[in-house]
């Protein structure tokens, strides 16, 4: 919720998602008395129940948890959401971020990487670092005005858009 927050300052309306039932219930904490934001439990890979089109779209720290072979597919979902010249933003970290980390390669080539919760359990999660070739690849005919920049002092890229219309 805390991007969320920041935005609704300045978006006339918001729709959350996010597929955790506790980050909705923690997002709609913080966002209490926003009248602009509304919230739903979704898959971002399907967006089952999102209602209408949009005209932006911004993920922080999500592109890098997206198996690749799934990727396309996320955002041809997206941008079937979006209206033509709808704004897009990513943001995403660098693989030099958590210079820790505990990493390896799945049988499916994407990057994994260990993380254990304060309760204690333990999991690989999918955290690929795809490089701007890969990402403007992936866009082919989603998007136009592409500006992606790398930033080694916050550790992280943005990438900003237009969608060219209704994707797949």
């Amino acid at each position: 919720g805390y991007w969320t927050q920041v935005i609704s300052g300045s978006a006339e309306s918001i729709l959350a998602t996010d597929i955790n039932h506790s980050m909705i219930e923690m997002a709609r904490r913080r966002l209490r008395g926003n009248h602009n934001v509304d919230f739903l439990v979704t898959d971002a890979f399907t967006l089952g129940g999102v209602r209408g089109s949009f005209d932006a779209a911004f993920a922080y720290w999500w592109w890098s948890h997206m198996p690749m072979a799934r990727a396309r597919g996320f955002l041809e979902r997206l941008h079937s959401m979006l209206e033509p010249g709808a704004t897009v933003l990513f943001v995403d970290q660098l693989p030099n971020a958590d210079p820790g980390a505990i990493r390896r390669l799945s049988t499916e080539g994407d990057t994994l990487e260990w993380r254990v919760l304060p309760d204690g359990r333990e999991f690989w999660v999918v955290k690929n670092f795809p490089d701007e070739e890969d990402i403007r690849r992936l866009l082919d005919g989603l998007a136009e005005r592409i500006v992606y920049v790398r930033s080694a002092r916050e550790m992280s890229w943005n990438l900003i858009y237009r969608a060219t219309g209704r994707g797949g």
